[in-house]
């Protein structure tokens, strides 16, 4: 008769979650296990609704776990050059959790096989999946038309939902994200261009606005991919990324005021759910390079400034960019 050698793991740290003592492993069958630890970085490449995604993603994990008796999971929040320097340093976990481009996932990402509208294929292959999403907004105060403010962000380019957005051209401001809303909570007659996050803050601010989703561009996808070697672990990764995208966890993301990835309508009413009668038609591809991205932002902000024909650009900007799908 085997023996179980079990070793108490104790660890103080923050942002990481020890669900249960970590046990050697040794499969039972397809739902038990006397331990299986599975590690899992997330990292913020871009502004939620509100509420935190990581602390998300340790409740869901949990849920997972109460389900597939001795699976438990080690959630780490990482900042993206955090994310980046522990890559490059070789370490990896199973699952990344991830938005933005060129943070180093695409060294470690295996191919996937699920079928969600994102930006997550090179080619015809699937090396990564979303699991909820953000949205850009046109907020207008007044008649919008004194200032067209666009956000300037490292992973996320409000630049190219602008342009994609036909907006009307006009002074345009281009400010760091905390610097624009903050520019347009004091103007009376602007427009921003806006995320989830602006619109939360603003009903919270009991500020009068209107607002016109942008659909066509989004890059504000929060992202899974398996890069664990290890294939027992691999199984049970694709099936907590199933779990995930099961309705009854997306239903779930309304806690974060963001949006359901496989087609969940969670707003019956109010601003958010204006953004649900729509589907994306562009992404930015998360393993593309960094200088792409620079490129793709800047040929945006020449096109929202009239300096070349809108046409040529918008066309320029699609081949640096994927068809959701």
């Amino acid at each position: 008769m085997k023996k179980i050698l079990t070793v108490i793991l104790s660890v103080v740290t923050v942002g990481v979650v020890v669900c249960a003592p970590f046990l050697i492993k040794k499969k039972q069958n397809a739902n038990t296990f006397d331990s299986l630890v599975i590690t899992v970085w997330h990292v913020d490449a871009f502004d939620g609704g509100k509420g935190s995604r990581c602390s998300f993603l340790r409740s869901v994990s949990s849920d997972y776990s109460k389900g597939n008796k001795g699976v438990y999971f080690l959630v780490s929040n990482y900042s993206a050059e955090g994310l980046k320097y522990a890559l490059e340093s070789g370490k990896h976990p199973d699952i990344i959790s991830f938005g933005g481009c060129d943070l180093g996932v695409e060294n470690y990402a295996r191919e996937l096989k699920f079928s969600v509208r994102d930006g997550g294929c090179v080619g015809k292959k699937r090396f990564a999946v979303a699991y909820l999403k953000g949205g850009y907004f046109k907020i207008i105060k007044g008649a919008g038309s004194g200032e067209l403010i666009i956000p300037n962000g490292e992973y996320f380019s409000a630049e190219t939902a602008c342009l994609f957005s036909n907006a009307e051209r006009k002074k345009v401001t281009l400010l760091e994200k905390g610097d624009a809303y903050n520019r347009f909570l004091i103007s009376s007659n602007a427009t921003l261009i806006g995320t989830q996050r602006d619109v939360t803050r603003l009903l919270n601010a009991n500020v009068e606005f209107t607002l016109e989703p942008i659909f066509r561009y989004n890059d504000l996808y929060q992202y899974f991919s398996v890069t664990t070697g290890d294939v027992s672990k691999q199984a049970v990764c694709n099936s907590f990324i199933n779990y995930v995208l099961s309705p009854t966890v997306q239903r779930k993301i309304e806690s974060l005021n963001m949006f359901s990835v496989t087609g969940e309508k969670l707003y019956n009413d109010g601003f958010l759910s204006l953004y649900e009668k729509f589907d994306n038609e562009y992404t930015f591809i998360p393993f593309s390079t960094k200088e792409n991205f620079e490129t793709l932002k800047s040929k945006a902000f020449l096109g929202i400034n009239g300096g070349e024909d809108y046409d040529i650009i918008v066309n320029s900007c699609k081949n640096l960019i994927n068809v959701v799908k």
